[in-house]
């Protein structure tokens, strides 16, 4: 009912919107796991068992042999203050079998603390290690939405310092404790043994003891969990800060994530100061209650003496508050059992503080096992490892899309894909064009399994993909896509990496050589690569930081057609390539491609219009398909796309170009080594170039993923904050689709009053009115000129733009 009256109309969620829900949260669901040391010591094999119930077998007998040595001066005490002084060589004989049995205590303790603490750091060090093994097998195994909301700082964390926790709380820390539990209980019992009535009155020490552990424990334990997930997030920004140190250098930010980070540590490091003084708090009570029941026992013990000395009726009086003086005169309690239980009680107290840092040690254990175990635990919605699913011996690569709606779990707000519907035939090229965000990667992540889409189907050779095997699946699909991962290792293992497990382990190392130099030279890598010193097994160091853009890409190209897949995925895999490797690079696709499925992703049309159907996508929906023929003459849409790349000379306008007001550029190809020229990272470029309705919506704080032009959009309006004097351009735009790229170039125009410009460029229609273009190759300048000029000369340059359709601009 509203405040009107009206009755409101309640919408219940329909089976569809929580069938819907369910997929989504599948993905992203992470259940807090309970487990504890127990549950890491279940994963041991059966020698680690053997070795574990050794050493805390001994750990335990190490612990029992100081309350064992109380009993042993409790009969020490009684033969020199009630022996018979008549009869001095049995006593003699009695102290010295007494004092044997001391040597023997030792050597016992000597080998038991030796076997246990030995035992227990030998598997500590086993079992952490398998365990940091299955959890890297467990993390690799996750669907991709998991990594969307877990920040890689936060993996990284747990296979580090959770590690590191784990070992130290399943080490020597327990048997330290083992050995501090059993001396407590075994020294209550020998002093009940002894005298039950008295060592009821002494308890009252590791009572107070227990009680001040429980109380400061618990605390204790809370503060650290939450101390330690503070540190992850301290953790991730530190892991993104130097990933991105490029950037960070670039626009001057240390001292601003220098700030952010001491910010990141001030919560972290209020609650370790909390801790701390927790923990003093426990070890100060500790011996508070200690020296209170130490106090105690001085008193008995100095009324003992003086009883002993003159034991007439005025001193019994004087003491006879104490409780010992009564069950001495009553008879039920000897001085030796007193002696002894005050001994043992002080032993029970000294065991306890013993045990109360390897306490602390098991509980981080414990908080960091949930943490691990939370991720080796989850089941996957989408498993690579499960051994379950369909497989053939042969992929058509037939590809159909029904109805498929999809929305992003890290973000449920937005619909992504709206009802997708298209025909991929066995061996034809498909194309996908249209702005930035439109869900074009988004088809491919779903083909390739990565999400699950939550209404419609997707076949491949007339089957749902859900029904196969996942492992399976991939291993017959190739990607390339825009933002190209290596790995520090050798050229040749990064291509023989797009082999399938299987097929690689089964092979002799000159076979995978072979497969490997045929998909170099496709990809037109081979001679780069046999020019260096070390040929394939060249490193290329972390990320392939030693290689250019290009040289990554091709390198990329190489890993995915390896294999020779029956589906190749191109997600603007020759954007960061010059026009003549691109044009040869295309070719060699266009080889490589004959009889598979091709799948391709272009901002660039002219490397899409021979394709055999080409699909325009906008905000989640197809829009048209078609050839590249059929759609300039029936989709608007198409067309203008068309116009603003200029596939036509005569469509061509002054607004295509980037930079109007005269600055000064550099054109390069990929191999010149232009990066040691300008960062690519230092994108200087105005703020309004990446005006998008999308971000105007979105609430402060909000998450949101963002696709690689946005992403490169964002870079650009963060350079505006610099205000720059010189702009760097590095194929500032090579991500945009042409709308935005057109937004982009108008802005520039706007704000080139005043300022320096430095652009690299493949593009050559973005920078044919500078001032001067410098033309680069191995390393060298080989042409330098005007537009005009270089196109007389009919050199490099002139063969880029030939190749680029930029010939009518003469």
């Amino acid at each position: 009912m509203s405040s009107q009256g009206i009755p409101l109309k309640v919408i219940q969620p329909t089976a569809d919107t929580i069938q819907t829900a369910e997929i989504i949260r599948s993905q992203i669901h992470i259940e807090r796991s309970t487990a504890n040391i127990f549950t890491i010591y279940r994963s041991a094999n059966a020698s680690q068992l053997c070795m574990l119930f050794l050493s805390v077998c001994c750990a335990i007998g190490a612990g029992a042999a100081m309350p064992l040595v109380t009993v042993v001066y409790g009969n020490f005490a009684r033969e020199f203050i009630t022996g018979d002084n008549n009869a001095p060589d049995e006593i003699r004989d009695r102290v010295q079998r007494l004092a044997l049995y001391l040597v023997y205590i030792a050597i016992g303790s000597l080998v038991t603390t030796a076997i246990s603490t030995f035992g227990f750091n030998i598997i500590g060090e086993k079992i952490s290690r398998q365990l940091q093994q299955k959890y890297l097998a467990s993390a690799l195994r996750q669907n991709m939405a998991y990594f969307d909301v877990v920040g890689i700082g936060e993996l990284t964390s747990h296979m580090d310092q959770d590690m590191k926790l784990i070992q130290a709380g399943i080490s020597q820390k327990v048997g330290e404790l083992l050995s501090g539990l059993s001396g407590f209980v075994v020294a209550i019992v020998c002093a009940f043994i002894r005298n039950g009535c008295f060592a009821g009155i002494m308890i009252s020490q590791p009572i107070a003891l227990l009680t001040l552990i429980g109380v400061l424990g618990g605390s204790l334990s809370v503060t650290q969990r939450r101390g330690l997930a503070q540190y992850v997030r301290a953790d991730n920004l530190a892991q993104e800060v130097l990933s991105a140190m490029r950037s960070v250098i670039a626009y001057r930010s240390q001292e601003r994530y220098g700030k952010r980070y001491y910010e990141a540590l001030r919560r972290p490091a209020e609650l370790d100061f909390r801790e701390r003084f927790i923990f003093g708090m426990l070890v100060a009570g500790s011996f508070m209650v200690m020296h209170w029941a130490n106090g105690l026992g001085v008193c008995i013990s100095s009324f003992l003496s003086v009883f002993l000395r003159q034991p007439d009726e005025s001193l019994l009086t004087t003491a006879k508050f104490w409780q010992a003086d009564h069950l001495l005169r009553q008879g039920r309690c000897t001085i030796s059992e007193v002696l002894t239980i005050l001994y043992a009680m002080a032993v029970a107290g000294g065991m306890l503080s013993q045990a109360l840092p390897s306490i602390v040690n098991i509980t981080q254990a414990n908080a960091a096992a949930s943490r691990v175990f939370s991720v080796i635990e989850r089941e996957s919605p989408i498993d690579p490892s499960v051994g379950t699913g369909v497989t053939h011996s042969q992929i058509r690569g037939d590809i159909v899309f029904e109805d498929i709606r999809f929305t992003y779990p890290s973000r449920p707000e937005g619909e992504v894909l709206k009802g997708v519907n298209f025909v991929a035939p066995a061996g034809h090229t498909v194309a996908f064009v249209g702005p930035s965000g439109s869900g074009k990667s988004t088809v491919f992540a779903l083909l390739e399994r990565l999400y699950h889409p939550h209404s419609g189907r997707i076949m491949l050779d007339g089957e749902p993909i859900d029904t196969m095997n996942v492992s399976w699946l991939r291993s017959h699909i190739g990607y390339v896509g825009q933002d190209v991962t290596l790995f520090r290792a050798s050229i040749l293992d990064n291509i023989a990496y797009g082999l399938p497990k299987a097929a690689a382990e089964g092979m002799e190392a000159n076979a995978i050589r072979k497969l490997v130099i045929e998909a170099a030279k496709v990809a037109q890598i081979h001679e780069f690569v046999a020019s260096l010193p070390e040929e394939y097994n060249t490193m290329i160091g972390a990320h392939g930081s030693n290689l250019s853009g290009g040289q990554k890409q091709r390198i990329a190209i190489a890993r995915a057609i390896v294999s020779q897949p029956a589906v190749l995925l191109l997600d603007e895999a020759t954007a960061a390539l010059d026009s003549l490797c691109e044009k040869a690079v295309q070719e060699a696709l266009e080889k490589a491609a004959s009889g598979q499925t091709t799948m391709i992703i272009a901002h660039r049309l002219s490397t899409v219009q021979n394709a055999d159907k080409i699909i325009v996508m906008k905000e989640g929906r197809i829009l048209e398909q078609g050839s590249h023929t059929e759609l300039l003459s029936t989709s608007a849409m198409y067309r203008e796309l068309v116009r603003h790349q200029a596939l036509e000379s005569s469509q061509r306008s002054n607004d295509d170009r980037l930079i109007s007001q005269k600055p000064h550029s550099l054109s390069t190809q990929e191999e010149h080594f232009k990066d040691t020229l300008v960062n690519p990272d230092m994108v200087k470029i105005p703020e309004d170039a990446v005006t998008s309705s999308r971000f105007k919506h979105l609430h402060h704080g909000e998450r949101i993923d963002l696709v690689w032009g946005q992403r490169q959009r964002m870079a650009i309006a963060k350079a505006l904050l610099c205000r720059p004097k010189i702009l760097l351009l590095n194929e500032a735009t090579s991500a945009l689709d042409s709308a935005s790229e057109e937004l982009v170039q108008r802005t520039i125009q706007r704000v080139m009053k005043g300022r320096t410009v430095i652009a690299i460029a493949h593009r050559l229609k973005t920078i044919v009115d500078a001032n001067e273009i410098l033309v680069f190759k191995h390393g060298q300048m080989v042409e330098r000129g005007s537009h005009g000029k270089l196109m007389q000369l009919e050199g490099e340059y002139w063969q880029m733009a030939r190749l680029q359709s930029l010939m009518g601009e003469e």
